[in-house]
């Protein structure tokens, strides 16, 4: 197992909520379902290249609380198999 430094990371517009399971727009990650979400940002879009997601990372939030997260995201995927 390992993260493909070129996959992707895709995202939600709008938050996710437990008490509403049929909000797919909170739940699912699927660009054709956030187009016809409220808060969806054509400019930002709902799928970015993981060196992209990273570099957004390291711009607003420092290289240390980048790397941070990377380490998280891994912790997560290695717990899930």
């Amino acid at each position: 197992m390992w993260l493909y430094r070129e996959g992707f990371a895709r995202f939600t517009h709008e938050p996710y909520d437990t008490d509403n399971i049929m909000n797919l727009g909170g739940h699912l990650t699927n660009v054709e379902i956030q187009k016809h979400t409220e808060g969806y940002d054509e400019i930002r879009g709902g799928k970015w290249m993981i060196s992209k997601f990273k570099h957004y990372l390291m711009s607003s939030y420092g290289i240390k609380k980048a790397d941070e997260c990377f380490t998280e995201m891994q912790n997560i995927i290695i717990h899930s198999l």
